[in-house]
């Protein structure tokens, strides 16, 4: 019975941590997704022209 209980509690104390973890992550997601949006808005012709030169598309921008 008393394992069973800090079973319990150590189950709990390990899914606060990983809950304090992912919620630390996620805070730190939008500054990264909004710069990559950025970053992909000032380069997407840049590797749209990337990308059909790496899989030889018959659209071939000079």
């Amino acid at each position: 019975m008393i394992s069973a209980c800090s079973t319990s509690a150590r189950k709990q104390d390990d899914l606060r941590q990983l809950a304090t973890r992912s919620a630390r992550w996620t805070a730190r997601v939008p500054d990264l997704s909004n710069q990559t949006a950025r970053d992909n808005i000032s380069s997407r012709s840049d590797q749209f022209q990337l990308a059909v030169h790496l899989f030889g598309g018959p659209f071939n921008p000079t």
